[in-house]
């Protein structure tokens, strides 16, 4: 699950949650460690056919903090794209000269059209309106840093979110992570209907609204950004909507004292400067410790480091487990043990009969509809499919019929993707005593 070598990181929606902390500890050793010569002798090629100054100058940074050297290029009309080169073509030549490729295009999908012409790694720095997995990665880093988890937090999101690929790529990353997620923006700018679905799905509770001030006193983390200009094709439209939210003195004074403002730069007005030195404003470190995360992609991508402890990225991570049980005799025994996972911080999933149980028993927890039942979601097919669960618990009735079929289908799909699968109650005791 963690080979990187050679992997391309084009998308958020490549990574697993395991991969994502796995970044997360590789980032804090890079950030802790002295890994100066660990990529000499090679070479990181930077693209960047559209302005940035952030990310092309961390990527630079992080490449010579690991030992690197980098040759790059900082506009079309300086490469032979201006003439008419594809992208295939120039990634098959710069592919020869260097070791890492890491490119911002405004085109979405431009990132995959680079790396079909290349066997080298290929990082997205950013493809127009489409994602931008990097900043993704530094951002979690930050709310992990600042808030010492990445589970279970309230996150909020203010400003231009139809084509703001920060958010999307981060709420696309957070799902795996069971936040509470507030969508703060115009009808205009609204977040896009296929990330909403995606949450459905995922069983992630979420709130759209135009206020700004609705939920600032729920919110632990608060993620601006800027309405951007060269989205709009109207100017007088971007002119209407350019100041809608502005993050002042007076919008700290009705949030959480320990609220965090991110931002992912440049502001354009809707951060006030008096915000800068306060406590909860985390935007300048947010943007520092692009270096440490993009040194752990370097270095994992080159294959020059490979995590050796994954017991600490264990310890990282919290489970996901799923738990259904037949009868109710089972229920009542097993539930002392499903409580304690509880208390110990694991995110309880369950089927409809064990979620009423559970909830009625006081142990939150989200239902998830069985295989059968293909058109409800959040459904138990695709968070196996997509490895969202790490252990399930299934104590069947033992009497056939149709809960024990769908039972069947979800131990064999739970088997094929190597998921713990525990179906005896003593079994399930003896899990409970290893987990203290």
């Amino acid at each position: 699950m963690h080979d990187f070598k050679g992997r391309d990181i084009i998308s958020i929606e490549d990574f697993d949650r395991e991969d994502l902390m796995y970044v997360m500890k590789t980032a804090e050793l890079m950030e802790t460690n002295d890994y100066s010569d660990l990529l000499k002798g090679m070479i990181i090629a930077t693209l960047f056919f559209e302005p940035s100054t952030r990310t092309r100058f961390s990527f630079e940074t992080a490449a010579l903090k690991l030992g690197a050297q980098v040759i790059t290029t900082s506009s079309a009309q300086f490469s032979s794209l201006y003439k008419g080169e594809t992208l295939f073509d120039t990634a098959a030549v710069i592919g020869g000269y260097a070791d890492v490729l890491v490119m911002r295009h405004p085109e979405k999908g431009s990132a995959h059209a680079l790396a079909a012409g290349t066997d080298k790694p290929v990082i997205n720095g950013g493809d127009g309106p489409g994602e931008h997995p990097s900043q993704t990665l530094l951002d979690l880093y930050t709310i992990m840093t600042e808030k010492g988890t990445l589970d279970s937090l309230h996150i909020g999101f203010v400003g231009d979110l139809k084509n703001g690929r920060t958010v999307h790529s981060l709420v696309t990353a957070l799902k795996f992570f069971n936040p509470t997620l507030y969508f703060i923006a115009p009808k205009a700018l609204a977040i896009p209907e296929e990330y909403k679905k995606m949450l459905d799905d995922a069983a992630i509770t979420y709130h759209v609204t135009e206020s700004l001030d609705e939920y600032l006193d729920k919110i632990d983390v608060l993620y601006v950004t800027r309405i951007q200009k060269e989205r709009f094709s109207d100017p007088a439209e971007y002119e209407k909507l350019k100041h809608v939210y502005v993050i002042d003195r007076n919008t700290l004074s009705q949030a959480k004292p320990d609220i965090s403002i991110m931002h992912p730069l440049p502001r354009v007005g809707e951060i006030k400067e008096e915000i800068d030195d306060t406590k909860n404003a985390v935007y300048f470190r947010q943007a520092w410790n692009g270096v440490p995360v993009r040194m752990a992609l370097l270095a994992l991508v080159t294959g020059k480091f490979v995590l050796k402890d994954e017991r600490t990225l264990h310890r990282l991570v919290k489970k996901n487990v799923l738990v259904s049980i037949g009868t109710d005799e089972d229920k009542k025994t097993l539930l002392p043990e499903i409580q304690h996972m509880h208390q110990l911080g694991y995110n309880i999933y369950a089927t409809d009969k064990t979620s009423k149980f559970l909830a009625a028993s006081g142990v939150p927890n989200t239902r998830l509809h069985k295989i059968s039942d293909k058109a409800s979601k959040p459904n138990i097919k695709d968070f196996l499919a997509e490895k969202r669960l790490d252990m399930i618990i299934n104590i069947p009735t033992g009497k056939g019929g149709a809960e024990d079929t769908d039972g069947a289908l979800m131990r064999k799909m739970a088997i094929g993707q190597q998921i713990p699968l525990f179906t005896e109650l003593q079994v399930v005791r003896f899990l409970m005593q290893a987990l203290d």
